[in-house]
């Protein structure tokens, strides 16, 4: 309060000029990589989805509008042809700070799109950071699996 007069920084005008560029840059981003404008496409996620991209021949669409209506949600990646949801989960997805236990929002999340004939591929950011080689084996074999399914 004493500082900026608010009870935050961000609410102060230099926070709130600094947030409404960051805005600007992230629209600006995803525009410049061809993606929706809406919702934001995290800044680990994109390069994650276009390592993924380089180890399948099915487009991996980022942030799908086409979900928004059936569960209100966008997924990170979708293969549509494959039924596939790629969820890549940052620390906002756990209730622990070793990102071990997921939220109640995701598990439902997960099991709701399972009963509508989804498979889900969800990774933590931390699994990725530290053995970025095993989910790209996961993720060949489920896509080889998937295929060998149609």
């Amino acid at each position: 309060m004493k500082k900026y007069g608010v009870d935050n920084w961000a609410k102060s005008n230099d926070g709130k000029l600094f947030h409404r560029k960051q805005a600007i840059k992230y629209v600006e981003t995803q525009k410049l990589n061809g993606e929706p404008l809406m919702p934001r496409v995290g800044d680990r996620e994109r390069p994650f989805l276009n390592e993924l991209q380089n180890h399948t021949e099915y487009e991996i669409l980022r942030q799908d509008p086409s979900f928004r209506f059936i569960k209100g949600r966008f997924p990170d990646g979708h293969i549509p042809e494959l039924n596939l949801f790629i969820q890549f989960d940052e620390r906002d997805h756990f209730t622990d700070k070793t990102c071990e236990v997921y939220k109640e929002d995701d598990i439902n999340c997960t099991l709701q799109l399972a009963s509508l004939g989804y498979i889900v591929f969800r990774v933590p950011e931390k699994e990725w950071k530290e053995n970025p080689d095993s989910i790209k084996i996961k993720f060949i074999t489920l896509i080889e699996s998937l295929q060998r399914n149609l």
